[in-house]
């Protein structure tokens, strides 16, 4: 019975985090088509845990994005992988950087403060 219920609880999360990253993926290629027109290749996002970040940019090109991200509000969710793709642009959070954020998602402060209050 309980090996059942191990077995039950190992399937239901798989099917979760499956869903998950499948939303998050297609979050991915809507917003990264936006960056396409803009000149840039986006990579394919890389699922990784991380304890203290939601979303990494690679100088490689890489872009990995936390799967702790499932459960978040679509809109924070966007603005992770907005923030991660625009390092393609601007590799470093300089002026010009917060700039292209800021046009691309006026509202990003309040999504990244409601993404941060997940965290408390």
């Amino acid at each position: 019975m309980i090996a059942g219920l191990r077995l039950s609880k190992r399937l239901v999360q798989g099917w979760y985090r499956d869903k998950g990253r499948a939303r998050i993926t297609e979050r991915f290629a809507t917003i990264s088509a936006r960056f396409v027109k803009m000149g840039c290749r986006p990579p394919e996002p890389i699922f990784r845990a991380m304890p203290r970040r939601w979303g990494s940019w690679s100088g490689s090109g890489r872009i990995t994005l936390n799967p702790d991200l499932i459960p978040a509000p679509t809109c924070c969710i966007d603005y992770v992988i907005t923030h991660e793709l625009v390092h393609l642009i601007h590799p470093h959070h300089g002026a010009a950087f917060f700039e292209l954020l800021e046009s691309l998602m006026p509202d990003w402060r309040k999504r990244k403060q409601r993404l941060e209050q997940l965290l408390s």
